[in-house]
């Protein structure tokens, strides 16, 4: 970043692919309040474990992030990175019996209630098939600000 520049604003131009115009963006300013915050699940004693890190008071959550630590990706399996109105959830389950220790962190990033903040969520149909996708599609003249994911089966890969 040059000297003097303005750090909460930005542009990055991208040539685009196939002859389209030279596109220009700009970083919106940060959400009033934004705050993050961490913490960690205690030890799992089972086959599965979850930790819900909340906001500060006041605060709504509109994003998140999550980790298994203390075990590899084919022994323990992040199933559940969901964000709350006012919280962040994550969930792992053992994958084989893994008999070593392990926990989970959690990290919500929070903000006040966002200026016409509206929760899309939908469901895949139920099905045995490897691979399912879902789309939640945000209503006319609204856009993505954060998502999450989750997967109700503790075998999924």
């Amino acid at each position: 970043m040059r000297e003097g520049s303005n750090q909460s604003r930005w542009t990055r131009r991208t040539a685009a692919v196939g002859g389209a115009a030279l596109k220009r963006a700009r970083a919106r300013p940060a959400p009033s309040g934004l705050a993050t915050v961490s913490g960690s699940s205690a030890p799992s004693l089972g086959t599965s474990n979850w930790f819900e890190k909340s906001c500060p008071a006041g605060k709504h959550a509109i994003g998140a992030g999550g980790a298994v630590v203390g075990a590899s990706n084919s022994e323990v399996i992040l199933e559940d990175l969901r964000i709350q109105q006012n919280s962040v959830v994550v969930a792992g389950a053992e994958d084989n019996g893994f008999a070593g220790t392990w926990w989970l962190d959690a990290t919500a990033i929070c903000a006040d209630p966002l200026p016409g903040e509206q929760r899309v969520v939908d469901d895949s149909a139920y099905s045995s098939a490897v691979v399912q996708s879902v789309v939640a599609t945000c209503p006319p003249g609204t856009r993505v600000h954060g998502w999450a994911a989750r997967s109700s089966a503790a075998t999924a890969r």
